[in-house]
């Protein structure tokens, strides 16, 4: 997205109930600075909530209370833009909250990440180097995010009915489960950057979100004996160990730098394993088996 700076998904805050969803972005352009809040936002309904700024990346309520007051939320879904004031340096503010005020109840709040300064870091590799490296051993590069529109395309797009869809995880366990879109979005989600190499051809670094795979093992309970987990998507198969599935940096990534998972990058859902091959990272997966 042209004139991007930084953008977050909002999440839970503290013990309160989670009211707004979504992706807020920080955009430069045309002389202005704006919060833009994604197509994928929504908030309840019923309540007045306002456009909270706190310089915080962790504010404590009353800092919420008393932040800055950007404006009142203008609808409880969809794209909105909320001009940032010329008075106002938003790069010092690290938090936007959705805050109701009359219930004293923060429904989300979204941390922006630091800019980085300028000039940017300089890339500890090249992309060149990047494609002929081991993801298990390059640890950190220094890369900027690939933009959505720039993540480099392999395959053939399936079509999904997303009200159909069910992601079954079968195999080797005691409770299978067969889970729709709707299901895999309320689990609790990850969020982090991880570097993806095709190995002689490409390399994109993007943040990803998702399901934790381990979250929906544990829900299956793999049975004693249970050794590989194998990724499917239609005919296509990714197999990893057990152990390799229940690392923190293998999940089911549903959004790509804070958008829906594009078709062509694998909607619904994708596996993302960090330290593992991109060829690897099966798109479009409609099925886990859990094989013995």
């Amino acid at each position: 997205m042209e004139g991007v700076v930084r953008f977050s998904r909002f999440e839970f805050y503290g013990d309160d109930q989670q009211g707004a969803w979504g992706t807020v972005w920080h955009v430069n352009g045309d002389g202005k600075a704006v919060l833009r809040f994604a197509e994928d936002f929504h908030a309840v309904n019923g309540s007045a909530l306002e456009v909270i700024l706190t310089e915080s990346a962790e504010p404590a309520r009353q800092e919420i209370v008393e932040g800055y007051k950007l404006a009142d939320l203008k609808a409880p879904e969809g794209t909105q833009e909320y001009q940032i004031p010329s008075d106002i340096e938003l790069d010092s503010y690290r938090t936007v909250a959705i805050y109701g005020r009359d219930l004293n109840a923060v429904w989300a709040t979204a941390e922006l990440p630091e800019i980085f300064p300028d000039p940017a870091p300089t890339p500890m590799y090249t992309k060149e180097e990047l494609i002929h490296m081991d993801p298990a051993e390059v640890g950190e590069t220094g890369l900027p995010i690939t933009p959505v529109e720039k993540l480099d395309r392999t395959g053939r797009p399936r079509e999904i009915n997303i009200e159909k869809y069910r992601l079954v995880v079968d195999g080797a366990v005691e409770n299978p489960l067969s889970l729709s879109y709707e299901d895999i979005l309320a689990y609790p989600e990850k969020t982090d950057v991880v570097l993806l190499i095709c190995p002689g051809f490409f390399v994109d670094n993007a943040q990803w979100s998702g399901v934790p795979v381990s979250l929906i093992l544990e829900e299956a309970k793999p049975k004693p004996g249970a050794k590989e987990v194998h990724f499917h998507a239609g005919g296509y198969r990714s197999v990893l160990t057990l152990e390799e599935a229940q690392r923190q940096g293998t999940y089911l990534a549903h959004h790509v730098n804070g958008q829906v998972l594009p078709a062509e990058h694998g909607f619904p859902l994708r596996l993302v394993a960090e330290g593992v091959y991109g060829s690897r990272w099966v798109k479009w997966l409609d099925r886990i088996e859990v094989l013995e």
